[in-house]
C-alpha cells in the first residue's frame, strides 16, 4: 500500500520489540521521582538548619536563658580549665611524660584577657543581598573605630574577624553577603582575613571553635569580631556563657544597626576590691587574698553603641552613600 511505498524498511512493530520500553520507561520514572524526592528532603534538612526564626529549644525567659548560658559556660570552658589546673598542678614532669597519663590541654596563663565583638550586618540597598547606601559608609566607619592612638575607640586591631557565610538563608537560592562586606573594610585595614566558614548550619560547630580557642589561649589578650544575623545575637552569645545576668540581652533591636555586643572572658583569681582593706575584723582579713585555689574563667558582657554618624563621618572624609 502506501504506507509500505513510503517506508519500504520498516519492521512489524511486536511485543517483543517493545520490551526494552517496557523496562527503561518505569526505570526512568522511578528514577526521576526519587531523585525529586531526595532533592525535597535535602532543601527541607537545609532550611530548617538555616533558618532561625523557628528554633528548637532555645529559651524564651530570662531564667531559662541563664541557666543554659551558665551550663554552656561551665560545660565548655569553665570546668575543663579547672579540670587542666588540678592535673597539672598535682603531676611532675616525670608522671606527665607517663602513657597512662593522658594529660587534657594546658591551662591558659593566668590573667589572660579575651575580647569578642558581635555586631549586626549593615544597612541593606535596593540588591537586599548586599549593603546599601547607608550600609557602605557604616562598613568603612566601623574600620575606623580600631587602632592604637587615643583617638581610636577601641583599643589595637582585632586579630580575628568572622562573618557568617553567604549561604544557608531564607530563600535556599539567595546568598547574603552583607555580614561579609560589613567587615571587608576592617579586615583590609587590619590585614586580618574574614573567616566565613560558618553559618546557621554549622553554628554548633562554630561555638565549639571559638570555646576551643578560648581554652588554647589563643584569644588571649586579643579581640575576635564577628559579624552574625542580629536575631540570632542574643541565643548566640548566650551560647558563649553570657547570659542576660552577665550584660547578655535577651533581644536584639529590630531595626537596630548601632549596637555592639561585648563578650569579655577573664582567667584569673577574682580579686577583691582595695577597699576591703578597710574591713579588719576576721572575716575582711580573710577577703585580703585572691579567691579560689586555681585561676578560672569569668564572662562578662556589656551592649556598646557604634556611634555611626552618615553626615559627620563623610564630612570627615569617609564615604556619603555608594
Amino acid at each position: 500500500d502506501e504506507y509500505d511505498s513510503v517506508f519500504p524498511n520498516r519492521r512489524e512493530c511486536s511485543w517483543r520489540s517493545r520490551i526494552p520500553c517496557f523496562v527503561v520507561v518505569p526505570v526512568l520514572i522511578v528514577s526521576a521521582l526519587v531523585g525529586h524526592v531526595a532533592t525535597v528532603a535535602y532543601v527541607a534538612s537545609r532550611r530548617s538548619l538555616a533558618h532561625p526564626s523557628t528554633p528548637k529549644n532555645i529559651p524564651t525567659d530570662a531564667t531559662s536563658a541563664q541557666a543554659f548560658a551558665k551550663d554552656q559556660f561551665e560545660t565548655n570552658l569553665l570546668n575543663p580549665c579547672q579540670l587542666s589546673e588540678r592535673f597539672y598542678s598535682n603531676h611532675t614532669s616525670a608522671t606527665m611524660s607517663s602513657p597512662k597519663a593522658n594529660p587534657p590541654l594546658p591551662p591558659p596563663p593566668d590573667g589572660c584577657e579575651a575580647t569578642i565583638m558581635i555586631l549586626r550586618y549593615c544597612e541593606a540597598g535596593a540588591a537586599r543581598e548586599h549593603c546599601g547606601y547607608t550600609g557602605n559608609p557604616r562598613s568603612e566607619y566601623i574600620s575606623t573605630l580600631f587602632g592604637d592612638s587615643p583617638d581610636h575607640r577601641w583599643p589595637s586591631r582585632p586579630s580575628f574577624i568572622y562573618a557568617m557565610a553567604a549561604g544557608e538563608r531564607h530563600n535556599d537560592f539567595v546568598q547574603n553577603w552583607r555580614e561579609i562586606e560589613t567587615v571587608k573594610p576592617l579586615s583590609e585595614k587590619s590585614n586580618v582575613t574574614i573567616d566565613k566558614n560558618f553559618g546557621f548550619p554549622e553554628k554548633k560547630a562554630f561555638v565549639k571553635h571559638l570555646y576551643k580557642m578560648l581554652k588554647e589561649g589563643k584569644f588571649c589578650n586579643k579581640i575576635a569580631v564577628i559579624s552574625w544575623k542580629h536575631h540570632d545575637i542574643p541565643n548566640f552569645s548566650h551560647s558563649l556563657g553570657c547570659g542576660p545576668e552577665d550584660g547578655c540581652p535577651m533581644k536584639f533591636g529590630e531595626n537596630d544597626y548601632e549596637a555592639v555586643w561585648e563578650l569579655t572572658y577573664s582567667y584569673n583569681k577574682e580579686k577583691y576590691a582595695p577597699y576591703v582593706g578597710e574591713d579588719t575584723t576576721k572575716h575582711g582579713m580573710k577577703k585580703h587574698h585572691p579567691w579560689g585555689e586555681y585561676p578560672q574563667w569569668w564572662v562578662y558582657g556589656t551592649v556598646q553603641q557604634e556611634g555611626f554618624d552618615p553626615l559627620r563621618f563623610a564630612k570627615e572624609g569617609g564615604s556619603h552613600g555608594n
